[in-house]
């Protein structure tokens, strides 16, 4: 009885180190960023294990180009902007998303949205 539970533990093991392909991987990482569960909560349905996570977690944001340190704005005429679009100002966060402005968003809702910034 000792050397099969010793054997069960050598195929258990090996079973449980998963090995995921690139494109596994970036899928993964996909869900997880567009998700709303924690990390714990993700790797749990996704069996995977917290390590490894946070690993490629950490690997994403080391290959990621660094944000440019100079910021700036550049005026752009309302009617220019205009055009035959909906909105009137569009604005385009760090981390890659974009806000557009109708005219008469009001200025407290904008606030809101630019404080994350």
């Amino acid at each position: 009885m000792g050397w099969q539970a010793g054997v069960m533990r050598s195929r258990s093991w090996s079973v449980a180190r998963r090995r995921f392909s690139p494109a596994e991987r970036v899928g993964l990482l996909t869900e997880y960023h567009g998700g709303r569960l924690t990390q714990r909560e993700f790797v749990e349905q996704n069996d995977l294990s917290l390590a490894t996570l946070t690993k490629w977690l950490r690997q994403e944001r080391e290959a990621a180009p660094a944000p440019s340190k100079a910021m700036g704005f550049a005026e752009l005429p309302l009617a220019q902007a205009l055009g035959a679009a909906r909105w009137t100002a569009e604005i385009v966060r760090p981390d890659g998303w974009i806000v557009r402005l109708a005219h008469d968003a009001p200025a407290g809702w904008v606030a809101q949205l630019l404080r994350p910034c």
